[in-house]
């Protein structure tokens, strides 16, 4: 009996009618979290609403320890039926026609797949079908293999769906960012740079040096203050005092302690008009929010300049194009060599390169390698400046 179990389950014979799926549940369980990782994945959601069209679609996890990040990714997300987290052992599968798996631990659910249903297998059928998209998404260590078989019909139809990445923040919500910067010191008609000081690698960051040039450059702009997340509330200030001074470290704003849905508030708010930095989460969410906004009818004109700067990856499947060349509203600077350049090295945005050079990381270098005239000469660009003097 168990056997029969495992070749049901495993089977890529079992054809599905989309059109007859009432229920489809989305199985999400990543060891390794990333919160641009993530936004890239849920970004997606859409794609399996359009597909299933007739279907309840739910998103499930386990553990409590992303938590916080799932729920701030995908609160108010209008593709999900539910959202919970949950046991495998406990999930009444039975529910569902298809279960769409994204996990590194595929061998560790058909475990408990067979254990459960097995012996009731005759009684009452488990006619639930099980595909793995986790490969698709790297979630897989290298030289690993799906479990359960794939879908090449709905992956198909994840590739062609154009629906720009969405994060979906309220008028509330945005109100909420607008109140808390006012109460932590930001001033009626101040203008809001910010600073993203942080990557999950070093790799990714400025030099300190060029990091806070740039600082300095920006709090010379009459009218602006700097924002930095504090995330865990390690205290900041007296480092930045130490670099910048009293006087201009004291128009620095600190969020401490912030969730990340409280961080994408600020992003999110009225007086925000520049966001830069490294390869991160928190650019993959500026990217998200105001995609939606645009939807929304927010104009050019009242969004935020965002500026993510990359160079060479840690891996050589990593590459500026597959992280920013879906993202529209994100200035991608990529650094890389260039021998006629003056310095050798030039910073070019991604979005101008043909498109061959996207992907093309023979030249990067590491972002230790910007000097921060690259950058000031960028925003100035971009940036009207003279519409921050009060």
């Amino acid at each position: 009996m168990k056997t029969s179990l495992i070749d049901k389950l495993l089977s890529e014979q079992i054809s599905v009618d989309r059109f007859s799926v009432k229920q489809v549940l989305i199985l999400y369980d990543d060891s390794a979290l990333k919160i641009g990782d993530s936004c890239q994945r849920f970004y997606g959601l859409g794609a399996f609403k359009s597909y299933f069209v007739n279907a309840r679609l739910d998103f499930s996890y386990r553990g409590t320890r992303h938590s916080e990040v799932y729920e701030a990714l995908l609160k108010h997300n209008p593709y999900l039926d539910g959202f919970f987290n949950e046991d495998w052992e406990k999930i009444a599968f039975r529910e569902y026609d298809v279960v769409i798996c994204f996990s590194d631990r595929e061998n560790e659910l058909l475990g408990i797949l067979t254990e459960r249903y097995a012996s009731t297998e005759e009684e009452q059928p488990l006619n639930c079908r099980f595909f793995s998209f986790s490969d698709k998404v790297s979630m897989l260590p290298a030289g690993t293999k799906t479990v359960f078989p794939g879908y090449p019909a709905l992956w198909a139809h994840v590739m062609k769906h154009e629906i720009a990445p969405y994060l979906y923040i309220t008028p509330e919500e945005k109100a909420w960012g607008n109140h808390w910067l006012q109460e932590n010191g930001l001033q009626e008609g101040e203008q809001l740079f910010i600073l993203v000081d942080a990557a999950s690698k070093r790799f990714k960051l400025l030099d300190i040096t060029v990091y806070f040039e740039l600082i300095n450059y920006l709090l010379d702009i009459e009218g602006a203050k700097v924002l930095v997340y504090d995330e865990r509330g390690v205290g900041k200030e007296e480092f930045y005092k130490a670099w910048l001074g009293e006087d201009k470290a004291s128009r620095v704003i600190f969020a401490r302690n912030l969730g990340l849905r409280e961080a994408m508030y600020l992003i999110a708010s009225d007086h925000t008009r520049l966001i830069i930095g490294p390869c991160t989460g928190l650019l993959h969410c500026a990217s998200g929010i105001y995609n939606y906004f645009s939807h929304q009818g927010l104009p050019g004109e009242a969004m935020p300049l965002m500026i993510t700067y990359t160079g060479k990856y840690e891996k050589p499947e990593d590459n500026a194009g597959v992280w920013w060349a879906r993202s529209p509203l994100i200035h991608c600077l990529l650094l890389r060599q260039n021998p006629a350049a003056r310095s050798s090295k030039e910073a070019v945005l991604l979005s101008e390169l043909p498109e061959r050079e996207k992907y093309d990381t023979s030249r990067s270098i590491l972002c230790k390698e910007y000097t921060s005239a690259m950058l000031i000469e960028f925003i100035e660009k971009k940036l009207n400046i003279q519409s921050f003097i009060i």
